[in-house]
C-alpha cells in the first residue's frame, strides 16, 4: 500500500482491501488494523483516499462499521498544531473523502469530531475548488458545519 503506483491499480488496490477487510472481519484484526490505518494516514499522503475507501468497502460490503468507529475517535483524540499542515491535510482528505463515500458512520461521530472544527488548523480541512470569496466570511466551525450538511444532504 505504500507503493503510490500499486495503488492506481484498481485490481490491486480492490485485492488489497479485500484482504484487509477479511482479516478484520473474520480474524480480529481491528487494533493492527486500526493501528496500521492511522499510520499510514500519518505518514503516507497518498493514503488518505484510499484508507477512506478502504472503509468504505468493509462497511458497505462487509457490514463492518465498528473499525470506522474507533478511528474517528483516536482522530478526535489527536491534537494538531499550525505547524503541521502536512498531517493535517492528509487527515482532512480522509475525513472528507469518507464523509462523501459513508456520511452516515461520520455523522455517527461527529459530536467526537467536533473539536477539531473549532480549531485553528481547522481551515486546513477545506479542499481548494471548495474554498470561495462566500467561505471566506464563515467561521471555521460554520465552513466546516456548511460543507459537512452538503455531504449528508446528498445522501
Amino acid at each position: 500500500m505504500e507503493s503510490e503506483q500499486h495503488m492506481k491499480s484498481e485490481p490491486i488496490r480492490m485485492g488489497v482491501y479485500k484482504a484487509l477487510c477479511l482479516a478484520v472481519k473474520h480474524h480480529g484484526h481491528v487494533i493492527a488494523a486500526q493501528t496500521r490505518i492511522i499510520q499510514a494516514l500519518q505518514y503516507y499522503e497518498h493514503l488518505a483516499e484510499p484508507m477512506a475507501e478502504l472503509l468504505n468497502v468493509l462497511a458497505k460490503e462487509f457490514d463492518h462499521v465498528q473499525l470506522t468507529d474507533e478511528i474517528l475517535r483516536e482522530i478526535a483524540k489527536m491534537t494538531f498544531k499550525a505547524q503541521e499542515n502536512k498531517e493535517s491535510r492528509v487527515i482532512s482528505k480522509f475525513l472528507v473523502r469518507l464523509a462523501e463515500t459513508i456520511p452516515r458512520t461520520v455523522l455517527r461521530q461527529m459530536a467526537v469530531l467536533q473539536v477539531h472544527l473549532d480549531s485553528e488548523v481547522s481551515l486546513s480541512f477545506i479542499l481548494p475548488s471548495q474554498q470561495t470569496k462566500a467561505t471566506h466570511s464563515l467561521t471555521p466551525c460554520e465552513l466546516q458545519s456548511s460543507m459537512l450538511s452538503d455531504t449528508l444532504f446528498a445522501i
